[in-house]
């Protein structure tokens, strides 16, 4: 308590110079949000840095070039302690790979980016998932299994798979709104998403959407829960005890991860891409001047 209070009365000073000191900033207010959990729910809470949407080989919906193991290697490397393998319809879990993460300090979440009525939706915390289902059902299985996490991706991009007014709609059915990675300074779709995540009253989820293993750690969650297992880390999303750690592609950046997404993605996720693509292109001289 005594740390406590001492760092209380410093912090203000340290975050008003912060202003002129990113680096510092992101410390500071990490270090408020440590203080505030602590005092409010005398509970001790530990960082850990968290993916919740990454894709592998495995999808059956795009082509991906790593696999599972390759993606949890990279993910070791880059620190992360929680990782949910999120494959379009389809479950990749299994005790190998639990193991495999494990041995690399990563607790691995069963995941699943279903298709609900046409629109995406991620879903963790089963043990088997079969498509289709529809939104009547996810909420039926949400009540008899209130452990399960729902996540609403990418809500506001272009796309034919994106939930839009549909996350007003079914409000209930989702536990969080994501952050997507993919925006520049000047093109943001997640705006919308934020606005809306704060009317409906849902944290937001940072996460990478990975496609490509360079998309890793582009913007990420840090939770801060009592342990990295799945239990704990849905219990402190729920209770927001979540950051975001992001920044805006570059226009480079953004060009790149376009033209490789093109190549892999199916035709569905093509039409969303180069609206992204267009909207962008007014914003191209600006960036470069």
């Amino acid at each position: 308590m005594r740390k406590g209070l001492i760092a209380s009365f410093f912090l203000p000073i340290l975050e008003s110079r912060a202003k002129k000191l990113p680096g510092l900033r992101f410390a500071i207010l990490k270090k408020k949000q440590e203080l505030s959990i602590g005092i409010k729910d005398e509970m001790i809470f530990q960082e850990y840095k968290v993916e919740l949407h990454a894709h592998t080989d495995y999808d059956p919906q795009d082509r991906i070039e790593y696999s599972s193991y390759e993606l949890i290697e990279k993910a070791s490397r880059l620190g992360y302690q929680v990782l949910a393998i999120t494959c379009h319809n389809v479950m990749q879990w299994s005790e190998e790979l639990r193991t495999f993460a494990a041995e690399r300090g990563i607790s691995l979440i069963p995941g699943v980016e279903a298709t609900i009525e046409g629109l995406h939706v991620l879903i963790y915390g089963l043990q088997h998932f079969r498509s289709p289902m529809t939104f009547a059902q996810l909420k039926s299985l949400r009540l008899s299994h209130p452990e399960v996490l729902t996540i609403a991706p990418h809500p506001f991009y272009p796309g034919r798979t994106c939930l839009r007014d549909k996350l007003v709609q079914h409000r209930d059915c989702f536990d969080a709104v994501e952050y997507s990675h993919f925006y520049t300074q000047h093109l943001n779709f997640n705006q919308r998403a934020m606005k809306y995540a704060a009317i409906l009253g849902k944290p937001v989820v940072g996460t990478s959407d990975c496609h490509l293993l360079e998309q890793l750690d582009t913007t990420y969650s840090v939770v801060y829960a009592t342990a990295n297992d799945f239990q704990s880390i849905a219990a402190s999303i729920r209770q927001r005890r979540v950051q975001i750690v992001t920044r805006p592609l570059s226009t480079f950046e953004m060009i790149k991860i376009f033209l490789k997404m093109l190549k892999i993605s199916a035709p569905g996720r093509r039409s969303g891409l180069r609206t992204i693509w267009e909207g962008s292109r007014k914003y191209w001289p600006q960036a470069e001047e």
